[in-house]
């Protein structure tokens, strides 16, 4: 560890105020979109107190950087009901677990004025090698450091598409420049954007049986991603979705490559019932 730095505060939680939301952050529905809760976790490299070691660390030499493999996020409906423009929050982070080649943090956010729980999400992030983009061990840093964390690494289980193809709805999209973050890949947050416009479309369409409203009038109380591949500018993707045989208010989806057909991401998103999602 680097002199000067204080394990307890880095390493094991770190806490700062997130002014509130933008214009931005609110659907066409008025409410918060998915993506927009899983992009403001990321809160501008806040997190880099974390990963700033990671280029004097980097196994043999070799330069990596952090991405998300999988996460896990569970709502309050407070959030939906409290969430307004000037909303100051306070965000909690902290270290999961640190496993063989792989870590999560854990994230709160709480409404500053009222202490109101609102938000809690754990990722998984794996490091890999800025030239090859394949996996690598962990850096050294958070191997001298791992028999200081449990070893209870979470997984997102996938569901399996539907045989019967007519339970399925397909769209394509293509990667923008705008969708990349500053690793020049698309960012995690753009897949759940991707799923709801895929998801708004099928209920245009009427596709979808369990919802009578477009999706994004519902607000979300859970959502969970595990990535498998990246994307970059160009790739088109497919995004298939199906509707949960046993919570009606649940969607699937797969994300693929149109090209090869490389599995993308899975991700599950679940609604609380349109009577309890208003601000």
């Amino acid at each position: 560890m680097a002199e000067g730095m204080d394990f307890n505060k880095v390493y094991r939680i770190n806490a700062f105020e997130v002014p509130g939301w933008g214009y931005s952050d609110f659907t066409r529905t008025g409410k918060l979109g998915v993506w927009n809760m899983s992009h403001i976790l990321e809160s501008g490299g806040r997190l880099s107190s974390i990963f700033q070691l990671q280029s004097l660390y980097s196994p043999r030499g070799v330069k990596v950087f952090p991405v998300v493999s999988a996460q896990k996020t569970v709502v309050s409906r407070d959030l939906h009901r409290l969430a307004t423009i000037q909303f100051p929050m306070m965000f909690f982070y902290k270290i999961g677990y640190i496993g063989n080649t792989s870590l999560s943090l854990v994230f709160e956010l709480w409404h500053k004025k009222s202490e109101t729980f609102l938000l809690q999400t754990e990722r998984q992030y794996v490091f890999i090698d800025v030239e090859s983009r394949k996996t690598q061990p962990l850096p050294q840093y958070l191997e001298n450091i791992r028999d200081q964390f449990p070893r209870n690494e979470f997984s997102v289980k996938l569901s399996s598409k539907p045989t019967n193809l007519s339970k399925v709805y397909v769209t394509m999209f293509r990667i923008t420049a705008s969708d990349l973050d500053k690793n020049y890949h698309t960012n995690q947050s753009v897949y759940y954007r991707f799923s709801l416009d895929a998801a708004y479309e099928a209920w245009k369409s009427g596709f979808l049986q369990n919802f009578r409203a477009d999706p994004c009038q519902y607000g979300a109380k859970y959502f969970e991603g595990k990535h498998v591949r990246e994307t970059f500018v160009g790739d088109q993707i497919s995004v298939s979705l199906w509707e949960d045989e046993l919570d009606q208010l649940t969607l699937n989806f797969e994300i693929h490559k149109v090209v090869d057909n490389a599995y993308v991401m899975y991700q599950k998103i679940a609604f609380f019932p349109l009577n309890n999602s208003k601000l």
